[in-house]
């Protein structure tokens, strides 16, 4: 049961009987929030909006479906996720196991893999913070502004600290290359 349960359920039966105003009125009370749980399911970052969009599309669409008497904010995220996943299928391609190997991209997947098992490797020293930071900035390729503000910390230091792991690291493999 989420915290806007009973906000958003009020907001939602107002919708369903015909109130257009109190779409303006979900939308402040969940963007932000739709945004967080659109993100991780989109690969192109720029693209959370427009999925965003199309959620709120299909939710006024399908209002009428909405029980009451469940988490109209739970319906909304099970909306928005599909949403996410059906646009990534509509703007990437993705291939049967079958026609990789084909395509000789097995091998491809295996290093792949084997990089990023290394990469893991690499970072284990490392705090779970500067981990999290080091996936935030190349996994997910967050901004340093948005590590910032995710992680609670200055940009600066955010900065600062990615460049110093990164240098350590390099230096790292420049000497095992050495011996």
């Amino acid at each position: 049961m989420s915290i806007l349960r009973k906000d958003v359920n009020k907001v939602l039966i107002k919708i369903k009987k015909g109130d257009e105003e109190s779409k303006n009125v979900l939308f402040e009370k969940t963007y932000n929030h739709l945004k967080s749980i659109a993100y991780p399911y989109v690969r192109n970052k720029a693209d959370v909006e427009d999925v965003l969009i199309e959620a709120y599309l299909r939710i006024f669409q399908y209002v009428a479906t909405f029980d009451p008497n469940k988490d109209g904010y739970n319906w909304m995220c099970k909306i928005v996720q599909n949403v996410a996943r059906d646009w990534d299928k509509n703007f990437f391609q993705s291939v049967s196991l079958e026609d990789a190997e084909q395509n000789g991209a097995i091998i491809e997947m295996e290093e792949m893999i084997a990089t990023q098992d290394e990469v893991q490797r690499l970072l284990q020293p490392y705090s779970e913070r500067d981990r999290k930071m080091m996936y935030l900035r190349f996994w997910e390729n967050r901004t340093i502004e948005e590590i910032a503000r995710s992680l609670e910390m200055k940009k600066s230091n955010v900065h600062k600290r990615i460049s110093k792991i990164l240098k350590e690291i390099l230096q790292k493999e420049k000497n095992q290359v050495e011996k």
